[in-house]
């Protein structure tokens, strides 16, 4: 059974300013639906060329991918798709045919492409170096974008039967536009970012090239960080963002830990903060913002955004923790949204 939300134990008389945004971290998930890609390119075998043509000609990724983002209080003005390992972009089982050349006859051959998962990272489109793209004030942007195949193979049957591994390949850096915006529901970024898969095997005569084109939509997360793990003979600060949307501009919202897992939660008129109440949620409850937490509560400013910190300084101290945070939007004492959950890995 879900624990109920006393509202006097959290007492929530929530008071404070709009924070002011840094830049840093925000985890965006693909929304498949806007996300469309179309097949294309070439392929020559056996002395034939012929044009490669989905089956069906557009697909939907899905996955996640990493966004710094600079963040003031009217706007945002600088960003970077940021290349992390644990958000990767992945795309469905893609078929496609190679057509012959004479018409009437049976295609060349057929291509699957098949367990493929993309990093993606803003570069310079001339150096490939990692850089960061000033936003305008309507949300308009330009970087070059590089796209990394971590995984994937590319099956060839037919008039060749072959299967080729993708891991390693990188696109052709070039410049893409693309837009960043405040929404009800979150920030939406929104870029073409497009991907050439290298086809080429000379040992067996063939080359050419499939093109993966099209346009990435992504919404953020309610609640991300880019630190999920401090040592505390170093201590450290994971860094804790809130994005509830605008939907939410000025509503208060309370940041809540446990040691407990994520599973249940405490839930309030059908909504749910996703930590299991425990003796650590209580530390967070007995004062305003009582270390380690800072600006664990507060109101959100007017795009529904608050940054908090969990910080703890160096200590001798052997501990190993598993925590997780996520946090609720209210309205006076009613429950409006609850965010999804954040870990954090304690060690020695």
């Amino acid at each position: 059974m879900r624990s109920s939300l006393l509202v006097p134990l959290l007492g929530l008389t929530l008071a404070g300013g709009v924070h002011s945004q840094t830049y840093g971290r925000h985890v965006f998930d693909v929304d498949p639906g806007p996300s469309t890609y179309r097949v294309g390119g070439s392929v020559t075998m056996g002395g034939f060329t012929g044009a490669i043509v989905g089956t069906p000609s557009t697909f939907n990724p899905a996955g996640a991918f990493s966004a710094d983002l600079a963040l003031t209080p009217t706007g945002i003005v600088r960003g970077r798709i940021f290349a992390d390992q644990r958000t990767v972009v992945a795309l469905p089982t893609v078929v496609a045919q190679v057509a012959n050349p004479i018409p009437g006859l049976p295609a060349l051959a057929t291509i699957r492409v098949a367990d493929v998962r993309l990093l993606l990272g803003s570069v310079d489109a001339d150096t490939g170096n990692a850089v960061t793209f000033a936003v305008s004030g309507a949300g308009a942007f330009s970087t070059g974008m590089r796209v990394d195949i971590l995984q994937g193979t590319a099956t060839l049957s037919g008039l060749v039967n072959r299967t080729l591994p993708l891991a390693g390949i990188s696109s052709t850096l070039r410049a893409v536009p693309g837009t960043v915006t405040v929404q009800p529901d979150g920030l939406r970024l929104q870029g073409a970012v497009n991907l050439s898969v290298s086809l080429s095997d000379p040992g067996l005569g063939v080359t050419g090239t499939m093109n993966l084109n099209g346009t990435l939509v992504g919404h953020d997360r309610m609640f991300s960080t880019d630190l999920t793990a401090i040592s505390l003979a170093q201590g450290g600060t994971q860094v804790q963002r809130l994005s509830a949307g605008s939907a939410f501009a000025g509503r208060s919202y309370f940041i809540l830990g446990t040691r407990s897992g994520t599973s249940l939660g405490i839930s309030s008129g059908g909504v749910t903060i996703p930590v299991n109440f425990d003796g650590f949620t209580l530390i967070g409850l007995s004062d305003p913002n009582p270390l380690p937490y800072v600006d664990h509560f507060g109101v959100l400013d007017a795009r529904g955004l608050a940054t908090a910190r969990f910080t703890l300084p160096p200590l001798p101290v052997a501990l190993n923790l598993n925590l997780h945070h996520a946090y609720g939007v209210f309205n006076g004492s009613t429950l409006l949204a609850g965010s999804n959950a954040i870990p954090l890995t304690i060690t020695p």
